[in-house]
């Protein structure tokens, strides 16, 4: 009776630390709030840069470039962003959450003056 009330025991802890592991890793990690319009795309080799934006629900974001494309996208973790729709480009958030280095080579700012304005 004993090994039998351990046992149910371990398997209850077990579960708990399984769904608590989930929920830190997917649902309880917060996510900074990065949505606005006062998003900028710096100029580089590439392009000349522009206005670009972010609209955000929860850890769901839609990303709009210069040229108002437009990419679904969400956070990986708190850090870091995927465009879906570009080809699942990652970008970096800075410690602020006022700049995003995209893997393609390409700095999103927030909060600086921008060209096209």
């Amino acid at each position: 009776m004993v090994a039998r009330v351990v046992v149910g025991l371990v398997v209850i802890l077990l579960s708990f630390a399984g769904t608590l592991f989930f929920m830190d890793r997917f649902v309880g990690e917060s996510v900074p709030n990065i949505g606005g319009t006062d998003w900028c795309m710096q100029p580089n080799s590439r392009t000349k840069g522009g206005p670009t934006a972010i609209v955000q629900d929860g850890r769901k974001l839609e990303f709009r470039n210069e040229f108002n494309g437009k990419a679904k996208g969400h956070f990986e973790n708190a850090r870091t962003v995927v465009a879906e729709d570009w080809g699942k480009a990652k970008g970096i958030l800075s410690a602020d959450s006022k700049m995003i280095t995209w893997a393609t080579d390409t700095v999103w700012t927030r909060g600086k003056p921008c060209a096209g304005r």
